[in-house]
């Protein structure tokens, strides 16, 4: 870290932080005892989106910044079990005359590329789907594929779900499991009278060959249900399973799964769930906030609090990028590679990675106010089939605020202090406090308190005279002399 120095005539001023080195001003007026940097001792992920508070004493961003690896979302065997929930209901494709919140289809082909994702990264991850209206929308007698859900739910018997399958599984016909979960999920457009007029609509190319049950109703609960199960024959542990569920309403219809219509939202067992809520409203059902806040405190596993819910107004672009970053780079967090950190005009790039920590270059200054930060950090993966290496971006962004000393720090946020720096002058190697006319040549001592400082220099201005001068080490303070000029003869106590 470099340091510059400005000491006016007077040694009075007050203190700010520039862009690109520290600039202190030494003050007259209080200071801090002590400065301070903050540490990120976790994933930055966790405070995606957030604003820090940090105490006013706080003048920069440490030099390092933990990774992701060691994350409580990442699986500890590198291998997830998930299932995807994805509303069929008539408002999603519009079909039925309510509003259409995904007529072409997202939700389907974001799933669809995740499959390819997931694959990409680790192979012999678990993939099952259930797709719901009022009752789950694959039949067990058009494919054996699909597992039946247990019992005469709502009265139909021939309730299917996808169950977790293998991606990297070779089944009896020679094929991988991948490649039989997209046969199933092949998507086809049609054409259909959608809100007074005549519009595509992207859905399932697969139709159940009995549709005598199905309506454009919502049935949440029996989405649930199917994933409980599916997750019975899970071959991952509890916290290395997770949902993610894609809907866009509130229940609807009288087949609920035989349960209260909101029953869901109580989030019985259910395992890290991230719920994607398609609207143009901005603002998802006090339902799913209920059920996000249940899950995240049931203890189905240590990874529950990583639950989260979103709202779109969706196209495939869009909620494809929500899930890469917000969804799969939490489940699926690989080997951290290399980061960079933004900081206003500030830019530290750097692949050195120690215990967990990735080391910078230097401290990254704060503002006086409120500083935007942008941490992009890479993350390699290993194909275990072909032991090819790919890396994957995580972009982070966060605010950090000063503000005063007694704010409390959220967990994951530590700081290393050091006391305030100090400046003497001296002559003859003599700490002085007073300047005399014979004293031509003046030395000065700036103690920083800080083992990190790799330089410092020194911008002197009075009336009459201007110095610049490098400072150098002298072990237990950085020092360097110049000659004191004057305008006429210099009384006692000239400065």
């Amino acid at each position: 870290m470099k340091i510059t120095a400005i000491f006016l005539k007077t040694l009075t001023s007050s203190c700010s932080y520039g862009a690109v080195s520290l600039i202190l001003l030494l003050c007259a007026i209080a200071h801090p005892q002590e400065w301070c940097e903050f540490i990120i001792t976790e994933c930055p992920l966790t405070f995606n989106g957030d604003t820090i508070d940090v105490p006013e004493k706080v003048i920069a961003m440490g030099p390092r910044v933990h990774g992701c690896e060691a994350d409580s979302s990442t699986p500890a065997e590198g291998t997830p079990s998930i299932m995807f929930l994805v509303d069929n209901s008539g408002s999603m494709s519009g079909v039925g005359g309510s509003t259409a919140n995904d007529r072409m289809g997202s939700r389907y082909s974001v799933m669809l590329s995740m499959l390819d994702e997931i694959y990409a990264r680790i192979p012999d991850a678990e993939v099952g789907v259930a797709v719901f209206q009022n009752i789950l929308y694959f039949d067990h007698r058009d494919d054996s594929f699909f597992e039946q859900l247990p019992g005469n739910v709502d009265g139909v018997r021939h309730q299917s779900y996808i169950p977790l399958t293998r991606l990297n599984e070779i089944r009896t016909d020679g094929r991988k499991g991948i490649e039989k979960l997209k046969e199933v999920l092949t998507l086809d457009t049609s054409r259909a009278e959608i809100l007074d007029s005549v519009q595509d609509y992207v859905h399932l190319e697969y139709i159940p060959s009995d549709m005598s049950n199905h309506s454009v109703y919502t049935n949440i609960n029996v989405a649930f249900d199917a994933a409980k199960e599916a997750f019975k024959n899970a071959a991952n542990p509890q916290q290395q399973q997770f949902i993610i569920f894609f809907s866009d309403g509130n229940p609807r219809g009288d087949m609920q799964a035989g349960k209260d219509p909101y029953y869901f939202q109580e989030g019985n067992s259910v395992p890290t769930t991230f719920t994607v809520f398609f609207t143009s409203e901005n603002a998802a059902p006090q339902s799913l906030v209920t059920m996000t806040d249940n899950i995240k405190t049931n203890d189905y596993s240590a990874t529950n609090p990583k639950s989260d819910l979103w709202t779109i107004e969706t196209s495939h672009d869009a909620l494809l990028e929500l899930v890469l970053h917000n969804i799969l780079d939490v489940i699926l967090l690989g080997q951290p590679n290399s980061i960079s950190v933004t900081g206003l005009s500030i830019f530290d790039s750097t692949t050195t990675y120690i215990d967990s920590y990735f080391i910078l270059q230097k401290r990254i200054p704060l503002q006086p106010a409120i500083t935007p930060f942008n941490l992009d950090m890479a993350l390699r993966y290993s194909d275990q089939a072909t032991q090819k290496t790919r890396d994957t971006i995580i972009d982070i962004d966060f605010h950090v605020r000063r503000v005063s000393d007694s704010v409390t720090l959220p967990q994951g946020i530590e700081l290393h202090c050091w006391p305030r720096p100090t400046l003497q002058f001296a002559y003859d190697n003599v700490p002085i406090s007073m300047v005399h006319d014979s004293m031509q040549q003046l030395q000065l001592r700036f103690s920083t308190g800080d083992s990190l400082v790799d330089s410092v220099s020194t911008a002197l201005h009075s009336s009459i005279d201007s110095h610049s001068t490098i400072l150098a080490d002298s072990g237990n303070y950085w020092s360097g002399t110049f000659e004191r000029a004057t305008a006429q003869s210099a009384t006692p106590g000239d400065p």
